[in-house]
C-alpha cells in the first residue's frame, strides 16, 4: 500500500479497517487490524507448537506485557520520529525525539539481562514485534552499545 497516495483511505480499504491503519489481515473472512493481535491470532491458529505464544497463563501474560511495551512505548516513539519526515516533509528529527526513543531501550535491556529473549529462553511473538520497532528506531536513534 502506498500511504502517501492515500491507499489506506479508499472505500474498499475502509470497509476492512475503518481505522485506516496497516497492517490488516483477512484470514478467510476473519479481519484483524492490529499487528500485535495479528501475531497472536496467527500463532494461536497456525503454530505447530506454543513456543511463540505460550498457552500457560503466566507465560502468556509475560509475552502480552512485552507486546504492550512495544505498542505503548517503542512503536509510538518510532512513529513520533518518522511521521514528520514521511508525511510532512521534515528533513530532520528533533533531538528530544531521538532521546525519547533511546530512553525506551533501557526497558528492553532490563528484560534481557537474565535471559536470551524478552520472555526467557525462547523466541516469542513479543521478540518479533519489538525487533520490528527497534530496528526502525535504531536507524534514527542509535543504541549506545557500551550502555546496552
Amino acid at each position: 500500500m502506498n500511504l502517501k497516495n492515500g491507499d489506506h483511505m479508499t472505500p474498499e480499504f475502509l470497509k476492512l479497517n475503518p481505522l485506516h491503519t496497516i497492517p490488516v489481515l483477512d484470514d478467510s473472512g476473519v479481519v484483524i487490524t492490529d499487528s500485535h493481535v495479528i501475531c497472536s491470532y496467527l500463532a494461536d491458529k497456525y503454530a505447530v507448537d506454543e513456543s511463540l505464544y505460550p498457552k500457560d497463563k503466566l507465560k502468556r501474560m509475560e509475552v502480552d506485557a512485552r507486546l504492550y511495551f512495544d505498542c505503548g512505548h517503542l512503536f509510538p516513539r518510532v512513529r513520533l520520529m518518522v511521521e514528520p519526515v514521511i508525511y510532512f516533509g521534515a528533513d530532520t528529527i528533533a533531538q528530544e525525539k531521538v532521546v525519547y526513543m533511546q530512553r525506551a531501550y533501557d526497558g528492553l535491556e532490563k528484560c534481557l539481562t537474565s535471559a536470551k529473549y524478552l520472555c526467557g529462553d525462547n523466541l516469542t511473538i513479543a521478540d518479533l514485534c519489538c525487533v520490528a520497532s527497534l530496528s526502525t528506531g535504531m536507524l534514527f536513534a542509535p543504541i549506545e552499545e557500551e550502555k546496552f
